[in-house]
């Protein structure tokens, strides 16, 4: 049986203390079995009922250590626009070595950078990056 993959780009670390969760927006049904592996830097997936792999990256360095102290963490999957919370669940972390990329992500990547440049310019794509950089900055202080 084939696990299919799929790269999650709408999801948060929620932080309370020493508390954590994972808010993810998936519209998947029912939940029968999960697992999160995290490989303690950038990457982590969760395997939902034995037959997705949702990847999470971009994790901030700041959520980083916390994940890697934790034995399980709480998911809370999300739908629609206003976010409802349909299914609640804690996952035990299966701390990894390492999660592979998909092969071709720098190359999306470079092609993804393209498109913005002939869509909106050098000198916005600059700028983008820029805000980007201090966004990112600003989420690495939890």
């Amino acid at each position: 049986m084939s696990i299919e993959k799929v790269l999650v780009e709408d999801f948060e670390f929620l932080v309370d203390g020493e508390d954590i969760a994972i808010a993810i927006d998936l519209d998947e049904g029912m939940i029968t079995s999960a697992e999160l592996s995290y490989d303690g830097r950038n990457c982590a997936v969760l395997v939902r009922n034995n037959n997705k792999a949702f990847m999470l990256t971009n994790i901030f360095p700041g959520i980083r250590e916390k994940l890697n102290s934790l034995d399980d963490i709480l998911i809370l999957e999300r739908r629609g626009p206003n976010h409802e919370i349909m299914n609640a669940y804690t996952v035990e972390i299966n701390h990894v070595k390492e999660i592979p990329y998909p092969d071709n992500f720098e190359e999306e990547a470079v092609e993804l950078f393209e498109d913005l440049r002939s869509e909106i310019g050098d000198e916005e794509l600059v700028e983008l990056l820029k805000s980007l950089a201090k966004e990112y900055e600003k989420a690495a202080v939890v």
